[in-house]
């Protein structure tokens, strides 16, 4: 216990975001993403998943993303690689981002990848959480 005075303790945490089906018409479709990390509140190494596909069918795309996250403040800065297994899985790239919130109900994360054949591409998002408000007669 002395030798952590002063320092945060390393938790694992994690889960799925997101876990989807849709079933229509011809457009059923399985989704996920999850995140999970180790770490204190300041360093953390994130393994984040996503994928997807037809339902009954094949999984068309799954990719992992591997980082270390550094937090200062209300902003958590990224560096790592990201591995595409579907639909190209040759496919490595250099990633960084920066994940952040504004208050409690807005959150942010934007992220460039490079390529081993030199593409530079990036995404990125913008998650607004509303109450929930529901009335019980």
């Amino acid at each position: 216990m002395a030798q952590n005075e002063g320092k945060s303790a390393s938790t694992l945490s994690g889960g799925f975001d997101l876990i989807e089906t849709r079933m229509g018409k011809g457009d059923d479709a399985f989704l996920l993403d999850g995140t999970f990390s180790y770490g204190g509140a300041t360093d953390q190494v994130m393994l984040v998943t996503q994928g997807g596909g037809a339902l009954g069918g094949q999984i068309d795309e799954v990719q992992a993303r591997l980082f270390f996250g550094h937090t200062v403040r209300n902003m958590t800065w990224l560096a790592g690689v990201r591995k595409d297994f579907k639909p190209h899985p040759r496919d490595l790239h250099a990633a960084i981002g920066v994940q952040g919130t504004v208050g409690s109900r807005l959150s942010w994360e934007s992220y460039l990848f490079l390529s081993d054949d030199a593409q530079l591409t990036g995404e990125g998002q913008l998650i607004c959480i509303a109450p929930v408000r529901a009335a019980l007669r």
